[in-house]
């Protein structure tokens, strides 16, 4: 249930902070205890309205089961906002990776994806229809909604993996763009019914478990997070709440002409690479470049003088 007052502060930077804004957040995984001890954690953290519901999002029964219940007329509450961010992931070279292990990440990634937004769909044009925000199918005649309200959002979390390559991600890289491209089809679809699709890709993030397999850590603080960070334009890791803040700027009314696209949230990372020339000879270099270029100027134009004598 979305209700994002623009004035309330967030006091915690961590997980999903739109509950801080005054949403009902449902949680949804596979094993129970972490759940639990996610939902323990919102609590205390301010976030008064959440709950766990264990499931699997590989099995379109479990995901039907959960917008049920998150919508059931128990809860109170209306589907929203939808976060797309189950994902399984492990370093594997691809000539040793097996068709099994690439096939279950992308039934969590992409299929999941897919089966959660279908599922979530029919609630998701409930709430369009509620506040307004109902689409005009393409043909232009449709009056805007008013400036206040916000437009029901399906946020797919994707990754910067698949932006070129990554060594040892062939499976995580399909199945990222595999998101990316349910991004773009179901705006393009769906903005009929008002709902919009969006993206979030983080780059690397503190504190998760993604960054410690990833690197290969293990979470052991063996500097490779620094090593990481130093290959961030911004020098930094990321946090879970830049994630958190671009997730609620798209829940908001501040996106609502926002859909198909997806906000990489990375300090630039993505973009590293290292610098042909230092930065401390940059002036140098040039000057020398310059000098060179007039002077085979000079010589070409006097060569040209001289075969036309």
């Amino acid at each position: 249930k979305n209700n994002l007052p623009p004035s309330k502060p967030l006091f915690q930077p961590r997980l999903f902070s739109t509950g801080l804004h005054g949403a009902s957040v449902f949680v949804t995984g596979r094993r129970q205890a972490v759940l639990d001890a996610a939902v323990a954690d919102m609590r205390s953290c301010g976030v008064s309205t959440v709950a766990g519901i264990q499931g699997d999002v590989r099995k379109p029964e479990d995901v039907e089961r959960w917008v049920r219940v998150a919508t059931a007329p128990a809860s109170s509450s209306a589907l929203d906002v939808l976060v797309n961010c189950a994902a399984g992931n492990f370093l594997a070279a691809a000539d040793a990776l097996s068709a099994n292990g690439f096939r279950t990440v992308l039934d969590i990634d992409a299929v999941g994806t897919f089966s959660t937004s279908r599922a979530a769909l029919p609630a998701l044009k409930r709430a369009a229809e509620r506040n307004g925000s109902g689409g005009g199918g393409g043909g232009g005649g449709a009056s805007a909604t008013s400036s206040s309200s916000s437009s029901p959002v399906i946020i797919n979390i994707s990754a910067t993996l698949h932006y070129g390559a990554t060594w040892w991600q062939a499976h995580a890289c399909a199945a990222k763009a595999a998101v990316d491209a349910l991004t773009r089809s179901l705006a393009l679809e769906w903005g009929e019914f008002g709902v919009r699709v969006c993206g979030v890709a983080p780059g690397p993030i503190a504190g998760t478990a993604g960054l410690s397999k990833l690197s290969g850590s293990g979470g052991k603080g063996d500097g490779i997070a620094e090593a990481i960070a130093a290959l961030v334009p911004l020098g930094r890791l990321g946090s879970a709440w830049d994630i958190a803040m671009a997730c609620v700027w798209l829940s908001s009314a501040g996106s609502r002409f926002t859909s198909g696209d997806t906000l990489v949230v990375d300090g630039a990372a993505w973009l590293w690479r290292p610098p042909a020339v230092p930065r401390a000879v940059v002036a140098e270099v040039s000057r020398k470049v310059e000098a060179g270029s007039r002077a085979m100027t000079k010589v070409g134009a006097g060569a040209a003088a001289a075969s036309r004598l």
